[in-house]
Formats: structure tokens, C-alpha cells, sequence
């Protein structure tokens, strides 16, 4: 079971802080086999498939697949909702 700070610590670590894409997606993954990483692959599973390790991703331990999926599905209600509002406009 993941803790709160643990899926902070992943979020802080795929997202720019600084610079003129704070507070967006990283282009390149954080370092493989660590939370961050799986972090940053369920989030760029939503948004650009192509740049993701299948490798990687069948050797993630549960507690790595857990933080993809919560990173997939986040991402996947901003993208909808993004998408719904660019519908209702």
C-alpha cells in the first residue's frame, strides 16, 4: 500500500518545477525501477504511448504498478475533462 507522501514524492519527480514548462509532464522519464519512473510512464500512457519502456513496465512491483494505474487514471480525468470542456465551448 502506497502512502500519501510516496505518490507526492513520484508527482513532484515527473512534474517540471521550474522553468518554462512548470507544472507539466517531464519529456524524459526519472530513473527506471523507482516510483517516480512508474509514475511518469501512467501518466505518459494517457498522453503519448510511444515513449513508454513495455520492458520496464513487466517488471514493475506492486506497489510500482499500483502508483501507474493511480497515475493513469488521474490523467485520464484531466485529459477528459479538457476535452469535454473544449466540446462545450
Amino acid at each position: 500500500m502506497l502512502s500519501e507522501a510516496q505518490v507526492n514524492a513520484a508527482h513532484h519527480a515527473a512534474i517540471a518545477q521550474s522553468g518554462p514548462r512548470k507544472g507539466r509532464l517531464k519529456a524524459q522519464c526519472p530513473k527506471m525501477g523507482t516510483l517516480e519512473a512508474a509514475y511518469w510512464m501512467g501518466c505518459m500512457w494517457v498522453i503519448n504511448p510511444f515513449k513508454l519502456s513495455i520492458f520496464q513496465m513487466a517488471l514493475f512491483s506492486p506497489e510500482q504498478h499500483e502508483i501507474f494505474d493511480l497515475a493513469k487514471a488521474a490523467t485520464q480525468d484531466v485529459v477528459n475533462k479538457r476535452e469535454r470542456a473544449k466540446r462545450a465551448a
